[in-house]
């Protein structure tokens, strides 16, 4: 199949003319579902510049971000409690985690319960996602639903709500190179296949609820990739027959017997499962800033997990990149940084910092100093737990880890009244 590209891009230059956000993002989407998936598009032109962080709450200079996980709370106390302590160290964005494995943390039409907030066999009598943008408004806080797109479950115990999508439709996740599906692998998600359009069209129903029903600031997307793969090995990951028919269809052949299509196939179809969620909310809800939590490596994440982040970022799909850059070394930090800052603008970048992967506060006030000596939007931290006691299972009540977490506060509380940088 071959597209009169030119043709093409002469109709999308016209529409960009005369469209707003939106109607970028459909064109955009139109033009990406058009071609064929031998190749992507060239990227077409960026937005009019505009101020991304004057919607909701309020504007934001400089983000000074904490991501809440799932585990950290199973009261409306608990969430109440988080925003008072993260407003306590100078914190004004809230990543806070909805979604963990194909479940929900906010009242759903399309998803059960997570399982942390089924308590003696009930479900909760408050709604996570509500009290914690009530709360957060009432501090200056912003919030961002930060949602696990592709996992679906984790273990080889089943979920007990008989509407989770491992019961309804196994058929829609992965398989591993033995071709095993979920509740077969111990200690790893399972994934949901991106290039299944039953996949891409459920989770945009699940987006759409989000957004629509919840002033959320903004949406984040985590794991929107493929799985690893060893390369050393040869070893890939197979998807079930639907997929392959689909394949062989379009390229002929086996995966193994070309490789090349089967990988720009995989690709294109996680380009196009984020422009869907992307274009999804921001109908739903005007204004809202789409961000992903990005694999630190660059290179892996573009050749063998197909998260193309600054890709998707040119073509104006999503508004921030948080790479996860976690490592104990300030120079390690500083060089995976930069090569962030080389692919992104730095207007775009919210780094993350891996805390729990310190023995004092002096290795936060290191990175975070990185980040001053080369100039992003601002920060997140990993995670809340490493700060405050939570009831996460990783939140130790050792007089050691109470240690530790003051130190933490105490960089924090002096790092934030000095404020890090104005992008140059």
């Amino acid at each position: 199949m071959i597209q009169n590209h030119s043709a093409d891009f002469r109709t999308l230059k016209t529409l960009l003319k005369a469209s707003s956000l939106i109607g970028l993002l459909t064109a955009c989407q139109v033009s990406l579902l058009a071609q064929d998936l031998r190749a992507r598009p060239q990227p077409v032109e960026p937005p009019a510049k505009r101020s991304t962080y004057s919607t909701g709450t309020r504007s934001l200079k400089e983000v000074r971000a904490m991501w809440v996980t799932r585990w950290d709370y199973i009261s409306a106390y608990d969430v109440r409690t988080i925003v008072k302590n993260c407003s306590s160290l100078g914190i004004n964005r809230i990543y806070f985690q909805v979604r963990g494995q194909a479940d929900a943390f906010y009242r759903s039409s399309y998803e059960p319960w997570g399982e942390e907030l089924i308590i003696k066999g009930k479900p909760p009598t408050f709604d996570p996602l509500k009290t914690i943008i009530d709360e957060a408004k009432r501090q200056g806080i912003q919030v961002f639903a930060w949602a696990n797109v592709l996992p679906g479950w984790k273990g080889s115990k089943a979920p007990k709500d008989r509407r989770h999508l491992v019961h309804t439709h196994p058929e829609w996740f992965m398989q591993d190179q033995k071709g095993r599906r979920p509740l077969q692998i111990e200690e790893k998600y399972t994934l949901l296949n991106p290039c299944n359009p039953q996949v891409r069209a459920h989770l945009g129903k699940v987006f759409n609820e989000i957004a629509k029903n919840y002033a959320v600031d903004g949406v984040q997307l985590d794991y929107i990739r493929f799985l690893h793969r060893n390369v050393k090995k040869s070893e890939d990951v197979p998807f079930d027959y639907k997929t392959l028919a689909d394949f062989r269809r379009r390229f002929g052949g086996s995966p193994k017997q070309n490789s090349m299509n089967w990988d720009a196939y995989r690709a294109r179809s996680m380009d196009r499962l984020v422009a869907e969620l992307s274009l999804t909310v921001k109908r739903a809800r005007p204004g809202t800033l789409v961000s992903v939590a990005a694999y630190n490596d660059l290179d892996l994440a573009q050749k063998h997990l197909f998260q193309d982040v600054p890709y998707w970022i040119r073509q104006g799909w999503v508004d921030e990149a948080c790479p996860m850059i976690y490592t104990k070394s300030a120079a390690k930090y500083e060089q995976v940084l930069r090569k962030w800052r080389h692919k992104v603008s730095p207007d775009k970048l919210v780094p993350g910092i891996g805390l729990y992967m310190f023995d004092s506060g002096r290795k936060a006030s290191e990175q975070l100093l990185k980040i001053k000596h080369n100039p992003c939007r601002g920060y997140v931290l990993f995670s809340y737990t490493n700060c405050f006691l939570s009831r996460s299972p990783h939140s130790s009540r050792s007089q050691p880890a109470a240690d530790l977490r003051a130190q933490m506060r105490r960089v924090l509380k002096e790092s934030n009244s000095k404020g890090l940088t104005t992008l140059r």
